[in-house]
């Protein structure tokens, strides 16, 4: 839940993909934000070392991002 509130904060972001590890049954996941429609669903391939998420969009503050996700 604190994950996707964070994407739905994020100004100025078009589109995020990604595999994160979130607090869902599943633990990992495949997040996908395009045009305001966020899908989180279960990851079924080999278990990742980190998360990784891709923002797209305009004006980012990369320094911000990164802090904000840090919290999530």
């Amino acid at each position: 839940e604190l994950f996707e509130d964070f994407l739905s904060s994020a100004r100025n972001v078009f589109r995020a993909k990604g595999i994160v590890a979130t607090d869902a049954e599943w633990v990992w996941s495949v997040v996908h934000l395009v045009g305001g429609r966020l899908a989180i669903t279960p990851y079924e391939g080999a278990k990742p070392k980190e998360s990784t998420l891709v923002l797209i969009g305009k004006n980012l503050d990369e320094a911000a991002l990164h802090g904000a996700f840090e919290h999530v």
